[in-house]
């Protein structure tokens, strides 16, 4: 039987404003720190920049640690196109 792979939370980053680059470095770094999960969260965005921003830090973060989960804060909608793109 398979079972859900269990989310670390011992280590949660939740991403802030500033700038692409910066949000995208400093989630790597976490990643690379041993983070287990990094929720992209930028307020106000809009839904094309929250995709670019959420496609950048995953693709960082993948390069970085691949056991570290991304989560994108309230956008399902970016998730799952996040999620087929794989």
């Amino acid at each position: 039987m398979k079972t859900r792979a269990q989310l670390d939370l011992r280590c949660y980053v939740v991403t802030g404003n500033g700038s692409l680059d910066d949000i995208v470095d400093t989630a790597r770094q976490a990643a690379a720190g041993g983070a287990g999960v990094i929720q992209v969260r930028s307020k106000p965005i809009e839904a094309g920049q929250l995709l670019e921003l959420a496609e950048k830090v995953a693709l960082a973060v993948a390069a970085a640690n691949p056991a570290t989960k991304i989560l994108v804060d309230d956008r399902v909608d970016i998730a799952t196109i996040l999620m087929r793109r794989g």
